[in-house]
This record gives C-alpha cells, sequence and structure tokens, in this order.
C-alpha cells in the first residue's frame, strides 16, 4: 500500500481495522469462544474489495497506459476482478501478459490461467479464428466471443 501513494493517515487506519481482529463460529444455534487472527481480511467484505482494487491499480499503474488505442498499439480496460488487454499485435500482447503477472505476483495476487482467454479480432475474416496462445508457459484459450461489463463482443469487431 506504501507503493500505491495512498495517504499514511488511510494506510494506519486500515491497519487498525485488520488489526487484533476476532471472530466467533456459530454452529446451529451454539456460539463458539471467539478466536483471534491478524492476518487477511473478510473475503467479500468491503475492506477485501477496496484492498483488491488498489492491488490492481498500481499494478495497470506500471504498465505505461498514458494514451487511448487510437494513439499507441495497446490498452488495458479493468473493471472489478476482470480485465482486458487489447493490442493490435500477438507479440506485444505476450509482452504485457507478462509484465502485468510479474507485477499482479508481487503484489501476492495471481493470474487464474483457466480464466484466461484469447480473442483474435481482424480485417480478413481467415486470421478471425481462435486459436490458443502460449505465454510465460501458461496457455490461454482461444474464443470466439467473450462478456465483458454485460456487452457480448465477437471475432467479428461487434457487440450486442
Amino acid at each position: 500500500m506504501l507503493r500505491t501513494e495512498i495517504p499514511v493517515n488511510i494506510i494506519k487506519l486500515v491497519w487498525m481495522t485488520m488489526d487484533n481482529t476476532s471472530a466467533n463460529v456459530k454452529v446451529g444455534n451454539k456460539l463458539n469462544e471467539p478466536f483471534h487472527f491478524n492476518d487477511g481480511v473478510k473475503q467479500g467484505g468491503t475492506l477485501s474489495t477496496t484492498l483488491f482494487n488498489t492491488a490492481l491499480h498500481s499494478v495497470i499503474n506500471k504498465i505505461d497506459q498514458k494514451e487511448t488505442l487510437f494513439l499507441k498499439s495497446t490498452q488495458i480496460c479493468a473493471y472489478a476482478d476482470d480485465l482486458v488487454i487489447v493490442t493490435r499485435y500477438v507479440n506485444i500482447l505476450k509482452q504485457i501478459y507478462l509484465q502485468l503477472e510479474g507485477h499482479i505476483q508481487s503484489t501476492g495476487l495471481s493470474v487464474n490461467e483457466k480464466k484466461t482467454k484469447s480473442m483474435t479480432v481482424a480485417k480478413s475474416k481467415a486470421r478471425r479464428w481462435p486459436q490458443n496462445l502460449l505465454v510465460g508457459g501458461k496457455n490461454s484459450e482461444g474464443i470466439l466471443d467473450f462478456t465483458y461489463l454485460e456487452a457480448l463482443i465477437n471475432r467479428n469487431m461487434c457487440r450486442s
């Protein structure tokens, strides 16, 4: 968090929220004795979402994203835990993916290989067929379309 330019007083508040936390487990109608923990946050809680988004934002900011796709060859779109890399060239896609993966791992997060997909969009219909992509020893399944923010994006460059 210190590397993300978050004010120190906010970081201290987060640590105070996480410090000396206790929880109980309820089985049926019986509540057990509280137990204490100092690592992690409640999954699905507001703080866990905020910390995840902060980590993801810092990762994306490490990649050059100062212009739009009209002025350069790569754009990274992120919403919640979904990331889309749009690029004009496969070799640049591989470079960006490897950079992102390295930065993501440095935050303690990881890329889910099973959820990583690739789609080719091209002027030529012959080049629009799905092809798997091998990057950094991980295989990305080639797909014909995907849904992003409730929009179906397909290989013909159309969305519905």
